[in-house]
């Protein structure tokens, strides 16, 4: 390798740790697809997370959202986790309630009494619908509402599980992100493999990722023209409206006011 390139490499990577390794993270884990571990439980796994973040030099608060069925996701919790509603009593989950696309989610898991007075959940959880595009449908809408509250630079991780046929919205808004300096990262299933013209290049183990340890892939490079390029699927067209309609939201609220 030229020894140019090494040095343009080692300045990029600085140039990137300098500006987000201390920006905050949003981590939208598929539990669903991306199961918790035999023998561990969400909390457990969020603590791995956070310390896999860190070895990777993201070292900023990070939050991260669950998505799947609320049952699941609690199960095998320690005697001292906390799990507090954010429903009020009885009134029932409705996935078409605009409401319940808030990424602050239906319920806040907490390791124990300490971290509630911190008011700093271990984990957010979103219940979200048994269908796999429905439930990516709420992730990218979640995503667009925790940006528009919290502006760039930031990280975005994604852990997904079998995106094959993953539909143009969701590239799109992910190179939407891009192009307002989120910087998105990418976990998955060893066994799975990401769509043509994703625009992440290196996937991290979800395997690995869950016990907080740490293992690469590289994906394909990323394509420079993806965002005008992408594959034009005729399925869960919902999936690309719903991404259009956040990513005119998101573009109109972060215009520069008028002198």
């Amino acid at each position: 390798m030229d020894i140019n390139d090494t040095d343009t490499d080692t300045k990029l990577r600085n140039w990137h740790s300098k500006r987000y390794g201390r920006a905050m993270t949003a981590v939208f884990w598929d539990v669903v697809d991306c199961q918790i571990p035999n023998g561990s439980n969400a909390v457990e796994v969020s603590q791995n997370i956070r310390s896999a973040l860190k070895k990777i030099e993201y070292c900023g608060r990070a939050s991260i959202y669950a998505y799947g069925n609320p049952e699941q996701i609690v199960a095998g919790l320690d005697s001292a986790a906390v799990v507090v509603s954010h429903l009020v009593p009885g009134e029932e989950y409705n996935a078409s309630d605009p409401k319940y696309m808030d990424y602050r989610g239906t319920a806040s898991i907490y390791a124990d009494d300490t971290q509630v007075k911190c008011e700093s959940p271990a984990i957010v959880v979103n219940h979200s619908p048994a269908d796999k595009y429905a439930r990516l449908q709420k992730i990218l809408v979640n995503m667009f509402t925790w940006a528009l509250d919290h502006h760039s630079p930031a990280n975005l991780m994604l852990i997904l599980g079998d995106i094959t046929e993953l539909d143009d919205g969701f590239i799109s808004a992910l190179n939407r992100f891009r192009m307002k300096n989120y910087n998105v990262v990418f976990a998955q299933p060893a066994n799975k493999s990401p769509p043509l013209h994703f625009p992440v290049s290196t996937k991290y183990i979800w395997e690995n990722l869950s016990v907080g340890d740490i293992l690469t892939v590289q994906t394909k490079p990323v394509d420079d023209n993806t965002f005008g390029g992408i594959r034009r699927s005729p399925t869960r067209l919902f999936l690309l409206a719903g991404a259009l309609l956040c990513i005119a939201a998101f573009a109109r609220l972060r215009l520069p006011s008028p002198n």
